[in-house]
């Protein structure tokens, strides 16, 4: 009898133990989730299927705006006439949209704005402004991946790239490398460190930075007192050599785009510049002159490749008759595109949107969508569909079409708008 009585009572034990670990771990779990919520109470998800996100333009200032699915225009909450919100961009997971405005304070500050509870609340603080927030690309599909996306921006701060935590509002500074500083909600933009007379001579601050190739590189456009210097950077470098800036091309004005499969940079040139003036290649002066490779073009960037397997051209123009607008990748990787115009020494002049083939050469088996003055175009999550503005006479309303050219709509109904963004969650 005893013999039989004794696993049952191992059975009790161990049940009991079962339970009293799993009421540590609610226990534990219940403490992390409300010591989360005291940092950040900002929970909750929203149906932000179809919508589209933009900056309306007022005749006394910038507002951050939604247009649902059924066309209606919800403005931002809390704006106050006369200020600037401008940089909108959704989080990966669609539920939040974040921008860059100076509603609070004579600095520009990153605020989120959560439709679902009408909520617009600043993240970060101090005395520089911050601007053009990105996140690191991310398959809707993947859950795991779209929460680790989502959880810090890439900013600009004081002409300085930073890593902006917008749960913990703490930002730690990316370019140029400072050896670790880490950058408080409180602070300036940190040591410019001892790489930072390496960056001076491409520009005098950053203007724009992605993530590329995961978050192993960084791609950053550096603005110079003649135009602006495309520059890579490896994330993690070892060697000295890892550790410098790798300067790509020079150009009055330069745009660029994240192909979402590849990880690969698209970007776009117009009016090529040598990045190091002091330092010209041999083959590119003849007779005493420079020689420019290009006047305006588009590529993809391989940063793990050397030499000319790593720069390969979507399309290279001799002229100002052609030259090219920002590049945008479909969200499945497959093509491009961009809108095709003239320059006149100063201005880009829109010309017609152009759809190719994301491949060297592609805008050869480009066709065009559409004519016009179009500007800031962006995809639809399903790659089928674009969304752009489009200037007739004073007016910059929103438009969506298909990349064959078929069904455009007038999204936008009055007003005057800038760089309008489908939801992630769009199907």
């Amino acid at each position: 009898m005893e013999q039989q009585k004794h696993p049952k009572i191992v059975q009790k034990l161990l049940l009991r133990t079962f339970f009293l670990l799993l009421s540590v771990a609610a226990v534990f779990l219940g403490i992390q989730y409300v010591l989360q919520w005291r940092e950040d109470p900002d929970t909750g998800t929203i149906d932000s299927d179809g919508m589209v996100a933009a900056i309306e333009i007022l005749d006394e200032g910038q507002q951050a705006v939604i247009f649902d699915k059924t066309g209606s225009k919800i403005p931002s909450p809390d704006y106050e006439t006369g200020k600037t919100d401008r940089d909108i961009v959704w989080r990966p997971d669609g539920n939040r949209l974040f921008f860059s405005s100076d509603r609070k304070e004579s600095a520009f500050h990153l605020f989120r704005w959560n439709p679902g509870s009408k909520a617009v609340d600043q993240r970060s603080t101090g005395t520089l402004s911050k601007f053009d927030p990105s996140f690191p690309t991310a398959d809707i599909a993947d859950k795991a991946a779209v929460n680790l996306a989502g959880q810090s921006a890439m900013i600009t701060q004081g002409g300085f790239v930073l890593d902006f935590n917008v749960r913990k509002s703490t930002s730690q500074q990316l370019l140029p490398p400072p050896g670790g500083v880490t950058v408080g909600a409180d602070e300036g933009a940190g040591g410019s460190g001892q790489f930072d007379a390496m960056y001076k001579k491409y520009g005098n601050a950053f203007r724009s930075a992605r993530w590329i190739k995961g978050q192993g590189f960084i791609a950053a456009i550096m603005k110079g007192d003649e135009g602006e210097v495309l520059i890579i950077q490896k994330v993690g470098a070892k060697t000295p050599q890892e550790l410098l800036p790798r300067p790509i091309f020079g150009g009055d004005r330069i745009e660029m785009d994240v192909d979402p499969k590849t990880g690969n940079l698209v970007f776009s040139i117009l009016n090529f510049q040598f990045p190091d003036p002091d330092n010209i290649p041999a083959a590119n002066i003849k007779d005493g002159k420079v020689v420019k490779p290009f006047t305006h073009g588009m590529f993809i960037l391989d940063p793990e490749k050397q030499g000319n397997e790593a720069i390969l051209p979507l399309a290279i123009s001799g002229d100002d008759k052609m030259a090219f607008g920002a590049p945008v990748v479909s969200p499945d990787g497959s093509q491009f595109a961009t809108v095709a115009g003239t320059y006149d020494g100063d201005s880009f002049i829109p010309g017609s949107l152009i759809v190719a083939p994301l491949q060297p050469g592609g805008i050869q088996a480009g066709a065009q969508v559409i004519a016009g003055n179009i500007f800031e175009v962006s995809w639809h999550p399903n790659s089928e569909t674009l969304l752009y503005i489009k200037r007739s006479g004073q007016e910059r309303a929103i438009y969506k079409i298909g990349k064959d050219g078929s069904s455009e709509t007038k999204v936008s109904d009055g007003g005057n708008f800038m760089t309008p963004r489908y939801s992630p969650q769009t199907k």
